[in-house]
């Protein structure tokens, strides 16, 4: 970094604010002290186009705003981590709470499973919400998807480019705005399509229709109907995996990334 340059770097500002108490907190204590830190600032970045926007809107600094990605390492994360399951598997990765969608990923496949399909799906994350957990434990039961759903918690960070590269697809459905989570560009990288929710910051990350599907938020009959297409066609499941690991490669190694970003600071 250069010396003497202030740099204010922001991630996952996109936030949406549904009650008055957030709505409030980000008006009198939020903007002022970010606006103040923009203001000073001699580079200002953020790690989509959505957030710059954001920015932008909320805070009207002095000074352009560029753009740094989250990256990947590409090396860890990759096709060949581990041997993939025989059946076609679907993997959500996300800590247990309700924002992260994992209520309508089950609604979805319930969807399916009353269709007479039964999609094997898997669940890894730590506990960020007990209550949600057992919720999310007893909907699976009520639903009849004992045999299809797996819930794997407390899984260490060494054994996720296994976790990634067993598994077919991902499904990064949450239902609270949230942008750009880390998974995204592991399972790109491991050559998995993306199931996403259809947030702005996402469409320049997931190109639908090649390297995943884009879905509106709480449409688990959307949700049932691309999980579907993809469980009933593997050669497409392959096609796109192939292109997911072309983007991440590409576009998200955090290498390059890195070695971008440092060269705006020079």
């Amino acid at each position: 970094m250069a010396p003497g340059v202030n740099v204010g770097y922001l991630t996952n500002l996109g936030i949406s604010p549904k009650s008055i108490a957030r709505r409030l907190f980000i008006k009198w204590i939020s903007q002022p002290f970010q606006r103040r830190n923009m203001h000073q600032a001699e580079r200002i970045f953020a790690n989509c186009s959505s957030d710059r926007a954001l920015i932008t809107d909320y805070y009207h600094p002095n000074t352009p705003i560029g753009i740094s990605s989250n990256g990947v390492d590409t090396e860890t994360f990759h096709p060949g981590a581990a041997e993939k399951h025989d059946t076609i598997s679907f993997l959500t990765v996300g800590r247990f709470s309700p924002e992260k969608g994992h209520l309508e990923v089950l609604e979805a496949l319930a969807l399916l499973h009353r269709q007479g399909a039964a999609p094997q799906c898997t669940f890894v994350g730590f506990i960020d919400d007990g209550a949600y957990l057992r919720t999310v434990r007893q909907r699976i039961a009520e639903l009849g998807l004992i045999t299809q759903v797996t819930i794997r918690t407390n899984v260490a960070e060494r054994d996720m480019p296994g976790i990634f590269a067993q598994s077919h697809v991902l499904i990064a459905y949450s239902n609270g705005y949230d942008p750009l989570p880390s998974v995204l560009f592991q399972a790109l990288a491991s050559g998995l399509p993306v199931l996403s929710t259809d947030w702005p910051a996402r469409r320049a990350i997931i190109s639908d229709g090649q390297d995943g599907f884009l879905i509106p938020p709480r449409q688990p009959r959307l949700l049932a109907e691309k999980i579907q297409v993809l469980t009933s066609n593997r050669p497409m499941i392959e096609t796109m995996g192939r292109a997911a690991r072309k983007t991440a490669c590409n576009s998200y190694d955090f290498k390059t990334l890195t070695a971008d970003f440092l060269s705006h600071l020079s």
